[in-house]
């Protein structure tokens, strides 16, 4: 399955043999990293983006978008949970969402 975002223009795609989402976050193209994350925690989810928890209370979405901006070359990536749903996002722009045991659509 794959679905696009028009307000983030991420395409999520689903994993069935791991139970993951995946999104490629590109900065120059992609709008916000925040944005995709919730994007793609919607779809694992099946919520509406405007009823969830905002991203802002689980993390500090500035300090997010800045651990991404301009790190060409480097390595990394940051993990947390929001909104029932594990979330890794890594330095070359994968964001992978994984549903927990209680994440309900």
């Amino acid at each position: 399955m794959a679905e696009a975002d028009s307000d983030h223009h991420v395409e999520a795609s689903y994993d069935p043999e791991t139970d993951t989402y995946h999104a490629k976050y590109q900065p120059d193209e992609t709008g916000s990293l925040a944005g995709a994350v919730v994007y793609l925690v919607s779809v694992a989810t099946g919520n509406d983006p405007k009823t969830m928890d905002p991203l802002y209370e689980t993390i500090d979405v500035d300090a997010l978008e800045s651990l991404f901006r301009g790190q060409e070359g480097r390595t990394g990536h940051i993990e947390f949970q929001h909104c029932g749903c594990a979330v890794t996002a890594m330095s070359d722009g994968e964001i992978v969402v994984s549903p927990l045991d209680d994440c309900s659509p």
